[in-house]
């Protein structure tokens, strides 16, 4: 049974499988650095760690950069760690509680697919694909 980490960020519903999630932060300070790639509006540090801030606004629906939100979740990939902004956390809920579908046409690369919850769409993003391609600057 595959269960489902389920956040929101502004007008964005998102989802990330609970085996990526590492832990959720609230209220932390994002410091801007230069020359950061255009998918990343920062970077968090926890526990001694540097984690890339995930610009959702960029990738998902929208032209502007999202530096700050109440919570970031922590999510590792088989590339690395990075962080996602967050306003709220909404749950973690397993599929069969909900449908499955796949992602819109023109979703991008970094969804797998969609989850239908509640009324909610919750757009599941890959993770290995946005630590891997978008972090490194090749959005």
């Amino acid at each position: 049974m595959n269960r489902l980490a389920l956040f929101h960020f502004r007008s964005i519903e998102f989802a990330i499988p609970l085996i990526r999630l590492r832990k959720i932060l609230h209220d932390q300070q994002i410091f801007l650095l230069p020359r950061l790639p255009e998918a990343v509006s920062g970077v968090l540090v926890n526990e001694g760690r540097l984690f890339p801030v995930l610009d959702l606004s960029l990738v998902l629906a929208g032209d502007r950069r999202t530096n700050r939100s109440e919570y970031m979740v922590l999510a590792e990939s088989e590339y690395g760690s990075l962080a996602i902004p967050a306003d709220l956390n909404s749950g973690i809920v397993s599929e069969s509680k909900g449908k499955t579908g796949p992602a819109d046409e023109g979703a991008g690369s970094w969804v797998i697919e969609q989850f239908f919850y509640q009324d909610k769409r919750f757009q599941i993003l890959d993770i290995d694909f946005l630590a891997s391609v978008l972090i490194q600057g090749s959005c």
